[in-house]
């Protein structure tokens, strides 16, 4: 089980990860790039969020390094999970079809969050 304080980075990061990828994945859509140069910039961002997230979490925080990797470790594989959300239809769809899938699937990452929030 998780406790409060990884709980709550975790929220943040899964939160971030999808926002921050996901202006980043429309931005391609609207240059008119092709699915696998959205697939390969995502995963990129993706992996730039995670790292730059978890290590601003190690830098926050206080006390021993051992007590803040776990919660760092959580907000990376938060933020990565977010990250990918707006990224995987890529993998499959192009066009409509793959935005169609990227709107229902951060509408659930902001369902889940607004859950997790209250």
């Amino acid at each position: 089980m998780m406790d409060d304080e990884k709980r709550v980075e975790a929220v943040f990061g899964l939160y971030d990860g999808t926002v921050s990828v996901l202006g980043f994945v429309f931005g391609l859509v609207l240059h008119g790039a092709p699915s696998s140069t959205i697939v390969i910039g995502g995963i990129g961002g993706a992996i730039a969020a995670a790292v730059s997230m978890s290590t601003g979490e190690i830098e926050k925080s206080e006390g021993p390094l051992k007590r803040r990797l776990p919660v760092a470790f959580s907000m990376f594989l938060a933020t990565m999970i977010g990250s990918l959300i707006p990224v995987v239809p890529f993998f499959f769809l192009s066009g409509a079809a793959a935005l169609a899938c990227v709107a229902i699937g951060c509408m659930c990452v902001a369902t889940f969050i607004g859950h997790q929030r209250h």
